[in-house]
């Protein structure tokens, strides 16, 4: 044992010796190894965490301890150019499970394994003015070194948070005015405007202000600069009242305010919006006469050639007399549409006193080249004052012209083509034919300078016998019929069976306006015995259908043709049949446009069905559809072509299909009496907004009102909308039923074809009745000889059953005289549309 113990601190000398030379290479080696640092790397791939602006979002982070554990992290979050604040303290977690979805296996944790995941858990706000796009957050973690004397800071790769909405910042504008005074030279009146915010954000410390009073006389009726309101929050709306008054020197007309919205958003930077509102000031009524048309009206369906009168009514409505009235149209007369029937420059009226009415009588006739649709009369109505004061009305009214019988909306007559002869019945190749037929006019109105041709004569089909271009017929008048002859020489090569020869038709009508139409005419049976290799197949299309109803522009159809080999002989084979339009009007729903039909047999006919759509912003009018053939025969030869050798026929047939555009007129917020109630029997406006929603204009758009009110003019022109646009109408309108009353707005307007068509809007409006007489002060009046009462004659109850007697007999005489009054309103009615 004691020499065990003399070994052992032999050993420990040795030792001792052994290090106190090799002191300094310690020493070097312990400054030259560095403490390791603890490497943190995500746990594992982590999608984009989404997030809503507005909210509050959960951020969790699988992290991992790469080589040693990591106890004791100090975590921080990069916030900076982001929209986001933290809104929990930073902490780790980990699942006894392995699952973190399970709440009860989650437990806090200070240590980072290197294998198991660690989660890092915080909440964020996210700000409301946060963009719709990514952002990255850093996590840092500041750790200790394995010497447990110095710290270390460890980045972690970015996390992606997603803001998958953004709200969109505050718009203010205008959304509505009214007043609750009639706005003439003098008057006092509040302008109410709703501040409408349009954005999601709220606009805060709303400050309101008007500009642009002097220059149309419209002046303040308040002290402040501007009126200040608190915040308007997204989608919301707030009024502002502003006491306002109409200078006495104002002119009437439109006055133009500008209302500047000055307000600060939710990240307080300043922002301003204006809005254009406008103003009616109308002539003050005091001592001055103003005459209106109230109505027109003129006889249902004028047509070209017809003559008729068109009644205009005029109303007083001003609180003088209205003399020396007269009535003049200055611009409106055409070969194409209206002329007088009178021969004086102005038509007279009787004088009009203060709410007086009168009609005049304007004979007129429907040019015979008149083309339909509405036409506008600019009419000048001129009168004096009892002091000799001149005053001049302008306005429009409107006339619906009917086209002709047997003429076209444009005012293109109507031709026929009928009676078609051809000799001989079976036309021979290397022969002579010839083609009768009768074209008739169908229309009342003459036709002159008629040129007809045939337009496809080719070596292959026919050649003209003659060198003249085409025949020439001088007249040909209404109702007239003309035998026409056309001599052809039949081509060698010209197929069997059927064939088809197009004739053209240009001529003129009595105002020198060209026309041109176009007829295919069909030579049966050609016999072709020149060869059997010069006889082929002919396809065609013999009948079509696109199934029951209107087609209308963005809509499907089923397109449903035949196609018949006219040849009685020859098969075709290997037929490709493709489908093509112009500008892809219509457009195959489901596969391709082309497919294929292995034969169609001499004489035999095969049907065939797509499913096609129309093109969403098509206008009104026929569209041309392409059914291109390609097929071969036996016996065909192959023949060069500027692209190399085909060894296929090509033909094609073209058929016009009618389309309907996709109108959409849209009337909202229809109002009567905006500047104020509207009161039974008293002129008011009636204002409505008016959208195009489809994807075509409108043209010549009219508004005109029926049902419980009657309107001074009788429609108003808007004119052509285009698609997508909106815009204020307004109508005046007298209620004629007090309480609540019912009318029918009617939009009419005319499609890309000349076709006008009603849409109807129906409205209610409350009306109060008739300001009664103010009585006040009567009470006070003396009584002079009050009389003294005098006994009765009978007795009470006798008196009560005679009244009951006289109410029981004189209802029903009451009732029928007012059924009969009501009757005689209502003829009366009638007489005057």
């Amino acid at each position: 044992m004691k020499k065990f113990i003399r070994l052992k601190r032999w050993i420990a000398l040795l030792l001792i010796l052994l290090l106190s030379g090799s002191h300094y290479s310690l020493k070097v080696l312990a400054e030259d190894v560095a403490d390791p640092v603890p490497e943190i790397i995500l746990g594992e791939n982590m999608d984009p965490i989404k997030a809503i602006a507005g909210s509050k979002v959960t951020v969790l982070v699988p992290v991992k301890s790469v080589n040693v554990v990591t106890k004791d992290p100090v975590i921080s979050v990069d916030l900076k150019d982001t929209p986001f604040t933290l809104d929990s303290k930073i902490d780790m977690i980990y699942s006894t499970t392995g699952k973190i979805s399970d709440e009860s296996s989650i437990k806090a944790t200070d240590t980072i394994n290197t294998y198991s995941n660690t989660y890092v858990r915080f909440t964020l706000n996210v700000k409301e003015t946060a963009k719709a796009t990514d952002y990255n957050l850093t996590l840092n973690f500041k750790v200790k070194l394995l010497s447990g004397n110095k710290t270390q800071k460890v980045s972690l790769d970015p996390v992606v948070i997603e803001v998958t909405n953004q709200k969109a910042a505050a718009n203010l504008s205008v959304s509505n005015t009214s007043y609750n005074a009639t706005l003439e030279s003098g008057a006092k009146f509040n302008l109410r405007l709703s501040i409408n915010n349009a954005g999601d954000l709220a606009a805060n410390k709303v400050k309101v202000s008007l500009d642009g009073y002097a220059d149309d006389g419209i002046l303040p009726n308040y002290n402040s600069s501007s009126f200040n309101l608190s915040s308007i929050t997204g989608g919301t709306t707030t009024d502002v009242v502003v006491p306002l008054m109409v200078s006495k020197t104002a002119k009437a007309g439109k006055k133009k305010l500008t209302v500047t919205m000055k307000y600060k958003t939710v990240d307080g930077e300043d922002k301003t919006e204006d809005s254009t509102i406008y103003l009616d000031v109308i002539k003050s009524t005091a001592n001055i006469p103003d005459v209106i048309i109230s109505n027109t009206s003129y006889a249902n369906n004028i047509k070209a050639g017809k003559d008729f009168n068109f009644i205009v009514s005029l109303r007083n409505k001003g609180a003088a007399k209205a003399k020396a009235i007269k009535v003049a149209v200055t611009n409106g007369y055409s070969s194409e549409g209206l002329i007088p029937n009178y021969t004086t420059e102005k038509i007279t009226a009787s004088d009009l006193s203060s709410g007086g009415k009168t009609k005049i009588k304007i004979p007129m006739i429907v040019s015979k080249t008149a083309t339909s649709g509405v036409k506008t009369l600019a009419l000048e109505i001129s009168y004096t004052d009892s002091a000799g004061n001149d005053y001049t009305v302008k306005s429009n009214v409107y006339l619906e012209v009917a086209a002709a019988d047997g003429v076209a909306a444009d005012g293109k007559p109507n031709l026929i083509i009928s009676d078609v002869i051809q000799s001989p019945s079976a036309p021979q190749a290397g022969a002579n034919a010839s083609v009768t037929y009768t074209i008739q006019n169908k229309s009342k109105v003459d036709i002159k300078e008629m040129k007809i041709a045939a337009t496809n004569l080719t070596n292959a089909n026919f050649s003209p016998t003659t060198s003249e271009p085409y025949t020439y017929v001088e007249s040909l008048k209404a109702g007239q019929k003309k035998q026409i002859t056309m001599q052809l020489e039949v081509s060698k090569s010209i197929p069997e069976g059927l064939n088809d020869l197009d004739v053209s038709l240009a001529y003129k009508i009595a105002s020198g306006k060209e026309y041109t139409d176009t007829a295919k005419l069909y030579i049966r049976d050609v016999v072709n015995d020149l060869g059997a290799q010069k006889s082929k197949p002919k396809l065609i299309i013999s009948k079509f259908s696109t199934g029951k109803g209107n087609l209308v522009a963005g809509k499907t159809f089923k397109f449903k043709f035949a196609i018949n080999n006219t040849n009685r002989n020859i098969s075709a084979n290997n037929i490709k049949v493709t489908i093509s339009s112009a500008d892809n009007v219509f457009s195959i729903i489901n596969g391709s446009n082309t497919f294929y039909i292995p034969t169609i047999k001499a004489g035999d006919t095969v049907e065939k069905t797509v499913q096609l759509k129309i093109k969403s912003d098509s206008v009104t009018k026929a569209y041309p559809i392409e059914v291109k053939f390609e097929y071969d025969y036996v016996g065909l030869e192959k023949v060069k072509t500027s692209s190399g050798v085909s060894d296929s026929v090509i033909e094609s047939e073209t058929l016009n299909i009618p389309v309907l555009e996709n109108a959409r007129p849209v009337v909202n917020n229809i109002a009567v009496g905006t500047n104020g109630p509207a009161t039974v029997n008293m002129p008011t406006t009636l204002n409505f907004e008016f959208y195009n929603m489809g994807r075509s204009t409108l043209n010549n758009v009219m508004a005109r009102v029926k049902g419980d009110f009657t309107a001074t003019s009788n429609m108003i022109y808007i004119g052509n909308v285009e698609a997508g646009s909106s815009d204020m109408q307004e109508i005046e309108v007298t209620p004629t039923v007090e309480g609540q009353s019912k009318g029918v707005l009617v939009i009419s307007y005319e499609d890309s074809n000349g076709d006008t068509i009603d849409k109807e809007f129906p409205f209610e409006a409350t009306i109060q009745g008739a300001t009664p007489m103010d009585n006040t002060g009567m009470t006070d009046m003396p009584i002079v000889n009050k009389p003294t009462a005098k006994k009765p004659i009978v007795k009470t109850w006798m008196f009560v059953l005679i009244q009951l007697v006289i109410v029981a007999g004189g209802i029903p005489i009451a009732r029928k005289t007012t059924i009969g009054l009501y009757k005689k309103k209502l003829r009366k009615q009638e007489e005057e549309f």
